[in-house]
């Protein structure tokens, strides 16, 4: 390679080099070349690369590692023409949709469904589960659940209710005593439309043998005395046996050319370890919203020079999102943009290492973990790809923890080097160097959020999808109009409700909703 004048970019980029003189561009994966520049100088430099090299004949742009790449053209709001790259992995989906009926046996149905995610329950989670078992009292007023012996001891006044008796003041689900029988109203808040081929109820629960869903036992009830955790092999789903060879496939796809399969497939990457029956509900839900969205591509379009694009890193986090552990999802999303350029780079959601107090804390460890894993290791590649040396745009929606970020403060955060290894100095001095602008950017436009956050809504779900370039390319057009009038900083963004029905099903391929897509015409990205 340096032979041929092709010289690495940096150690941060392994198999990466760029010709200065030629401003070529050539990554190198086992025995795959991928080659880009200007097109008046690409024959030289495979010319160049012959001369050292026994390797074929260059050819268009097509299939590379397994993801199609369509080259094409389109004429963006000002008319100028644009290039666009197509991001096509259908039949690899298809393939992957496949291998799950597959492996989960026959009588397996697949459904159309809007989004790729099951409405999680906060009051199933164990972590929430009371601290005793066997007889106890519930106070009325703020839900907390004493034992019975200890209650009397003490005198405590507290009006009895029993925890299985399902009388809450505030409706939450309650715990059960050992081997007490699942009740008829237990998970009534769930929706039973959750594409489940085994038809369970949307609690944890499990069945012996000869036994049915109706006498089986609930899996809190079954714990140990002050436990948090179920004991090895209480609740093991029927697709425990299959779920890494399932998600291993899908992941690879939704890395490459899917970025919004990412949130989901990361999420139960995390438990095949400790598969559990809500995890088949989330696993067989995920591969039915394959099935319905392969139409969908991510598609990048260039329509400006060199010298007028910039990097882009959107960072954020949820707050206890992860039902089982109450840990926070962060999430980044890396692109290039102009006023005629929008271009994703990567997508990434990732559980966080431990639980976060609130949701600046959170929100710390996301900008933390994007800047050391992309924000500043994409400066060396981009300032060798791009003629001057750009600006990294940080967008961040938490304005409590820009402020900290600003001023290196944070005195009611003190664990945060112990706990999760951030470090609110290092942040403000990263920060306060030239190359890096961190700006406050609406909730309603960061592209991070569906990396965080389980959405349930059919609607907020196209929107989200669109903030990434995840579109049907019937509706590119419209998503172009908007990216520039986000760019013009002349878009009408209404607030995000607090919460929105859930919904499960959707319009079906090649056909919409009138709501879904109003604001492609009037943008109302909420």
């Amino acid at each position: 390679m340096r032979a041929s004048g092709f010289l690495p970019v940096s150690e941060e980029w392994p198999s990466c080099y760029f010709h200065h003189d030629l401003k070529l561009y050539l990554v190198i994966y086992v025995d795959d070349f991928k080659l880009a520049g200007p097109t008046c100088n690409l024959k030289r430099g495979w010319s160049l690369l012959q001369k050292g090299l026994t390797i074929e004949a260059p050819t268009p742009v097509g299939v590379y590692l397994g993801c199609g790449h369509e080259v094409g053209q389109i004429k963006t709001v000002g008319g100028t023409t644009a290039q666009t790259v197509t991001y096509n992995m259908e039949d690899f989906l298809t393939s992957c949709v496949e291998r799950y009926l597959e492996l989960a046996g026959p009588g397996t149905k697949m459904k159309h469904v809007a989004t790729p995610f099951l409405p999680d329950d906060q009051n199933l989670s164990l972590c929430r589960k009371p601290l005793v078992e066997g007889p106890s009292i519930e106070c009325p007023w703020c839900n907390h659940t004493f034992a019975r012996a200890s209650a009397k001891a003490g005198n405590v006044k507290h009006s009895a209710y029993p925890a299985c008796a399902g009388g809450s003041p505030r409706g939450t689900a309650t715990a059960c005593n050992n081997n007490q029988p699942i009740s008829s109203s237990v998970g009534k808040n769930i929706s039973p439309n959750d594409c489940s081929p085994w038809g369970t109820v949307g609690v944890e629960s499990v069945a012996g043998p000869g036994q049915s869903l109706d006498t089986a036992t609930c899996v809190a009830a079954s714990h140990k005395t002050g436990g948090s955790l179920p004991p090895v092999g209480t609740d093991v789903g029927c697709l425990q046996p299959i779920a890494a060879k399932v998600l291993m496939k899908i992941i690879y796809a939704a890395r490459l050319a899917r970025f919004d399969l990412l949130r989901a497939v990361c999420h139960l990457a995390t438990f095949v370890t400790k598969w559990t029956s809500e995890c088949d509900r989330k696993l067989h839900r995920l591969v039915c919203y394959i099935n319905s969205s392969k139409h969908l591509r991510m598609i990048g379009w260039v329509g400006d020079g060199l010298t007028v694009v910039q990097p882009h890193l959107y960072a954020d986090a949820d707050f206890a999102g992860c039902v089982a552990t109450q840990r926070s999802t962060s999430g980044y999303h890396f692109a290039i943009r102009g006023p005629h350029t929008c271009f994703p780079i990567a997508g990434v959601s990732k559980r966080q290492g431990c639980v976060s107090h609130s949701t600046p804390e959170a929100e710390m460890v996301a900008a933390d973990f994007s800047l050391r894993h992309c924000g500043l290791p994409c400066l060396a590649l981009w300032w060798n790809l791009l003629p001057s040396k750009p600006i990294l745009q940080f967008h961040e929606d938490n304005q409590a923890m820009i402020r900290v970020v600003e001023t290196g403060r944070n005195p009611t955060m003190r664990y945060l080097q112990r706990t999760h290894g951030v470090s609110v100095a290092w942040l403000h001095e990263i920060f306060k160097n030239k190359e890096l602008d961190l700006s406050y950017e609406l909730s309603a436009r960061m592209c991070a959020d569906i990396y965080t956050k389980a959405f349930t809504d059919a609607t907020l779900w196209v929107q989200v999808c669109y903030l990434i370039n995840v579109v049907d390319p019937n509706r590119l057009p419209g998503l172009m109009q908007h990216v520039a009038e986000v760019v013009a900083g002349i878009d009408v963004v209404s607030i995000k409700p607090t919460k929105s029905p859930d919904s499960d099903t959707g319009p079906p391929r090649g056909t919409s909703s009138t709501n879904e897509y109003d604001h492609l015409s009037e943008p109302s990205w909420n």
